[in-house]
């Protein structure tokens, strides 16, 4: 798996005695996190290179079908036994070649969540992407209604709230709206910004030590999708500061004004 063209592609083994048979050099598709991903489905193994899709023998490595596909962008193109998507939420038909393309989003800018093709829906993962304006949070998007849908309307009832013992009440401490930080980038745009007045100097109002790095740890980090450092980026809310420390399963909790336990 690489990030550059040189040295990726694919190499087949035998499944009943390990005997190598063949190997496909291949630049992947992708501006950044690339991935020389192969997909078996209908017989045929896919790849996914400069818009075009090849589906090649399982055996021999030869190219037996090739369609359109999408451009790239930061995510490994994943498949059905019929659909594969690519690109910029590029569909292409498996069967008949046919190409739909909706850039309403993409896959998140990563190799492990973004495009998730499941109970007839497409789910969708957050990123940080600001290539264009698009959903950037989680999403489940659907097929378009037919117009002669004769379904049953949804009913009140088929969606029952269940309320806890804590169900509208407030836990007592006010927080001004500018002043939190409720959640990552700040708000469902991922805006990463604020209404908080600041002063013209800016100055450490306090520090706190969470967790210790130890040696081995920068390494762990580089490798995992979904924590590439000791501490999470903080939220704050109700006066709360909470930052997580994900190789300690740990959770903590500081007083957003004094950084004390």
């Amino acid at each position: 798996f690489t990030d550059f063209g040189a040295g990726s592609g694919i190499h087949v083994v035998s499944a009943e005695d390990g005997s190598f048979l063949w190997s496909r050099s291949y630049e992947p598709h992708g501006a950044h996190y690339r991935q020389a991903r192969a997909l078996f489905a209908n017989g045929l193994l896919w790849i996914v290179q400069n818009r075009k899709i090849e589906g090649l023998d399982i055996r021999t490595g030869e190219v037996k079908q090739t369609f359109k596909g999408g451009s790239g962008h930061c995510y490994p193109p994943v498949a059905t036994s019929r659909h594969l998507w690519s690109g910029e939420l590029t569909l292409t038909d498996l069967t008949t070649g046919e190409v739909d393309e909706n850039r309403i989003t993409k896959g998140s800018c990563s190799r492990t969540a973004g495009v998730l093709p499941a109970n007839g829906l497409l789910y969708m993962f957050p990123k940080g992407c600001v290539c264009w304006p698009m959903l950037k949070g989680f999403s489940a998007l659907a097929p378009a209604k037919p117009a002669n849908d004769d379904n049953v309307e949804e009913r009140p009832d088929d969606f029952v709230l269940e309320k806890g013992p804590a169900w509208q009440r407030a836990s007592g401490q006010k927080g001004g709206v500018g002043s939190e930080w409720p959640c990552y980038r700040h708000n469902a745009w991922r805006s990463a910004s604020t209404t908080c007045a600041l002063p013209a100097d800016l100055r450490v109002v306090w520090q706190q030590q969470i967790a210790k790095v130890a040696p081995h740890r920068p390494k762990d980090w580089r490798e995992n999708a979904f924590a590439q450092g000791v501490i999470t980026a903080p939220v704050v809310g109700s006066q709360i500061t909470l930052v997580a420390v994900p190789d300690e399963h740990r959770v903590v909790a500081l007083d957003a004004k004094t950084g004390q336990d």
